[in-house]
């Protein structure tokens, strides 16, 4: 499992994330994020930059899922266009890691 955890966080600080103050924990099925140290009111205790956010935009820039759902007119707020990108394993464009943690 830490494996899994330690590629996720490598993956994170990679494209720019910075969660400093958390550390992401978990065993079989679970995950927790827990305090590092402590956190006072306004601390900023996780930034994330867009290239680290799976979005309609992400799936269908990934030339399989993007030819697929090319057309399509209503996806229920992109969850469709989502759930075919996850679907269709088509993510050999460095987004692995995020989906071992789902």
């Amino acid at each position: 499992m830490r494996t899994v955890v330690g590629r996720f966080e490598r993956w994170l600080i990679e494209r720019g994330c910075k969660f400093e103050k958390l550390r992401i924990v978990g065993g079989e099925g679970e995950r927790s994020v827990v305090a590092r140290r402590d956190i006072h009111p306004g601390d900023v205790v996780l930034e994330v930059p867009g290239r680290a956010l799976l979005s309609v935009d992400t799936a269908l820039a990934n030339p399989r899922v993007g030819r697929l759902m090319r057309g399509v007119k209503n996806w229920n707020e992109g969850n469709l266009v989502l759930a075919c990108y996850l679907a269709a394993r088509s993510y050999d464009d460095g987004w692995q890691p995020y989906v071992d943690m789902l």
